[in-house]
């Protein structure tokens, strides 16, 4: 934990220099890499950094898999159901109506 800190320090001069906004985005960075301080202690790498860096992009790479499962789901949820389409009346299905329309192939 000592080590974790210490790189953190080091690090604050680069924190102090971001904008307000992108220094939350750091504090939450280190804030999560710190979850996996068990494995950065057990790996005792010579270079402390290194393992800092691997947590924080553990903790990115499960952050985007998690958001990838949103749009997934979100995407199934949103899907035409085919079954009401059919049962439209003729009219209203050559209008569009609940229908996907595609834009306009523009020719470069």
């Amino acid at each position: 934990m000592q080590v974790f800190e210490a790189e953190k320090a080091r690090w604050f001069k680069f924190r102090r220099a971001l904008r307000r906004e992108d220094q939350a985005v750091f504090d939450g960075i280190f804030r999560d890499a710190r979850k996996h301080i068990a494995a950065m202690s057990y790996a005792s790498s010579p270079v402390p950094m290194e393992s800092i860096l691997l947590a924080m992009l553990v903790e990115e790479r499960k952050s985007g898999k998690a958001l990838e499962e949103r749009v997934k789901l979100l995407e199934e949820k949103t899907q035409p159901n085919p079954e009401l389409l059919r049962s439209l009346p003729r009219a209203m299905r050559r209008e569009g109506v609940l229908e996907e329309k595609t834009p306009p192939v523009v020719a470069k």
